[in-house]
């Protein structure tokens, strides 16, 4: 019966791929067998109270967005395009009537598994005991080595820099690194090397390649780990906050880690990677506000270096602290605090000045403040607003990782009412609204974005984590002679063992992607026919291949897509650098930006130089090569 029950939530829920149904279905078979014991001995509705509006009506809102978001998930895929070919009915058609069925289907289930949830946890039982004076405790040595080993752990198997494996590096990472190498040769971001990120992630990069063994990226690795291990104290001391269980918070925090953090973070190396320790930080000082009314100055000071820092990486990441300082400085108003509020906004202005004043001082120095602007607010403004309509926000929010903040968010609104943290719930949620909204605001569904609500997702995980904890001990698995108990006897080896065996099972498709054949035309012809000395343009957005044959170019514009896509004014930018500043060697990936109106006339007028005799034209099939000429 339990199958049945789950089985609507499974194909709502599973990811759109092959893997992700075998994995959504093993972990759905395995909750299965967990509670089956329990359900042999009860039969559903025996004895229940029918269930109150209110969760009626979670229950319905819960089962239209599942439907949403699998429609979002599926639209696109050419296995469904298939079978709707087969019925001759459109795709979109045919996957929103699989999705209105299984959304029927799946409110059943949720009434039925909410009115058995309901018998066994009771209308009043709080599964929280009451807030002690945990904010004091000192992270103990177990406490530090755990969350290093995790951090540790978490950067092996996410990053793309790990120097144990050569991986090329993803779109956005190839260009942040770039931008590090070339700084240390003199070029200054913005005037130099175009890009539109703040201006401390590629300082970052420079930092990270001073303290890199050459040939690796082994210094940015080190900073992306000491700022996961950051973001780990954090989140554990947040999650210590509300739970008396260590074994529980080291639980929860495997779970955060290496379900939501490894679905999010893509490679690594991209603004979130660096935004996410300052939000795990403003996260912990902002909830242990509202839950005992008290701060210190430091913690302030530390707010503003951190809304500062995220500011200067990506601006629309700072959501958290516009979501939550107005709550705070309401909270001091309403217990007519109001000279703390005038000394809270001092130290807050205080630490944005720590880093906004090194930063005035040295875009003035690289005379590089006119570009900054022009480039991280000016371009981003329209860059964002090109796809800003409330249908992308929409759809970014659902499909933004496969809709995995939405789940998490909905199974915490069903089930917060066991817990006893019912302020801290809400006021966190409320925060997690408001930086979704940040995070979709471009209309992009880039799956790295909903990295920094990583956070954010800890209270809704833990509260469904304890609700299902106490429901699951409701089965009698946790008895003395249970398998279950005998399992879990010594915690720390077994947390351990969980970690290292979730280090293995994810980390088997890196090994596999690391020892595979790397063979590409590019790198062959750029490192056998091209000199480093070459002056090499790479047309679109490929900058790996700098980074893997060791080339560059003195062109600004070292990669087009999408800045002269979206803008004509880049576009006659690069443009007109390109003919006074002609690049020895271009390539040129015609069959994969035909779509572009921009690459065309590029192509165009690089044809055109051909013609008169400027440029050399090779085609390797996969790519086009445009020699410099040499002239007499």
């Amino acid at each position: 019966m339990i199958y049945i029950v789950l089985m609507p939530l499974l194909l709502l829920l599973m990811p759109a791929s092959v893997t992700g149904i075998f994995i959504s279905f093993a972990a759905f078979l395995v909750i299965g067998m967990l509670i089956r014991q329990h359900l042999k001995k009860r039969t559903f509705g025996n004895g229940a109270a029918v269930l109150e509006m209110k969760s009626i009506v979670e229950t319905v809102i819960a089962a239209f967005l599942f439907g949403c978001m699998f429609y979002a998930r599926w639209v696109s895929s050419s296995e469904v395009r298939a079978i709707a070919s087969i019925f001759s009915i459109s795709v979109q058609l045919f996957v929103g009537v699989v999705a209105a069925l299984l959304s029927c289907a799946a409110i059943w289930s949720m009434n039925w598994l909410l009115r058995d949830a309901k018998n066994v946890l009771g209308d009043t039982y709080s599964l929280a005991l009451p807030i002690r004076d945990q904010l004091a405790d000192k992270l103990g040595r177990s406490d530090w080595l755990l969350c290093a080993g995790l951090a540790l752990g978490g950067v092996i198997v996410f990053c793309n820099t790990c120097p144990f494996f050569k991986i090329s590096q993803g779109r956005d990472a190839s260009v942040f690194l770039y931008i590090g190498r070339e700084m240390l040769h003199g070029k200054i971001p913005y005037v130099d090397l175009f890009d539109h990120k703040g201006i401390i992630l590629y300082l970052i990069q420079y930092i990270g390649f001073l303290l890199s063994v050459p040939g690796t990226y082994s210094g940015v690795w080190f900073i992306e780990w000491l700022g996961l291990f950051i973001t780990v104290i954090f989140m554990y001391k947040t999650v210590r906050m509300l739970s008396t269980s260590k074994f529980a918070s080291y639980l929860i925090l495997l779970i955060i880690v290496f379900i939501y953090t490894s679905r999010y973070y893509e490679g690594g190396n991209l603004t979130e990677t660096y935004a996410l320790p300052w939000i795990a930080m403003a996260v912990y000082i902002y909830l242990k506000f509202f839950m005992i009314s008290h701060y210190r100055p430091i913690e302030v000071v530390a707010l503003g270096v951190g809304c500062a820092v995220v500011a200067f990486l990506r601006v629309n990441m700072i959501g958290l602290w516009l979501a939550f300082t107005p709550l705070v400085i309401f909270f001091l108003m309403k217990e007519r605090r109001f000279s703390e509020i005038i000394r809270c906004i001092s130290w807050f202005v205080g630490g944005l000045a720590i880093v906004c004043i090194p930063l005035g001082i040295y875009f003035i120095l690289t005379d590089s403040l006119g570009d900054m602007l022009k480039y991280y607010i000016q371009f981003n403004m329209s860059y964002t607003g090109s796809r800003a309509s409330a249908a992308n926000q929409l759809n970014a929010i659902l499909v933004l990782g496969s809709g995995l903040h939405i789940i998490t968010a909905i199974f915490a609104v069903m089930t917060y009412r066991y817990i006893r943290f019912k302020k801290v719930f809400w006021i966190n949620m409320w925060g997690l609204v408001i930086s979704m909204y940040f995070v979709a605001m471009s209309g992009r569904p880039y799956g790295h974005y909903g990295l920094i609500l990583v956070p954010l997702l800890l209270i809704p995980v833990m509260c469904v984590a304890l609700v299902a904890i106490h429901y699951l001990k409701a089965t009698n698995i946790f008895t003395e002679d249970s398998r279950v108990r005998k399992l879990f006897r010594n915690r720390q080896k077994t947390l351990v063992a969980l970690t290292c065996l979730a280090i293995l099972i994810m980390l088997l498709p890196k090994l596999i992607q690391s020892n595979s054949d790397k063979s590409d035309p590019v790198i062959e012809y750029l490192s056998k026919e091209t000199d480093e000395s070459d002056d090499v343009l790479i047309i679109g957005n490929d900058v790996h291949y700098y980074l893997e044959t060791e080339r560059k170019t003195e062109n600004k514009f070292f990669y087009q897509r999408p800045p002269i896509t979206v803008s004509d004014e880049l576009y006659g930018e690069f443009l007109q650098e390109l003919t006074y500043n002609q690049s020895d060697i271009i390539l040129f990936f015609s069959k994969e930006f035909k779509e572009f109106d921009e690459i065309d006339k590029l192509q165009d007028c690089l044809n055109q130089w051909c013609e008169e005799g400027k440029y050399a034209y090779e085609d390797f099939g996969f790519f086009d090569v445009y020699r410099l000429k040499e002239t007499a």
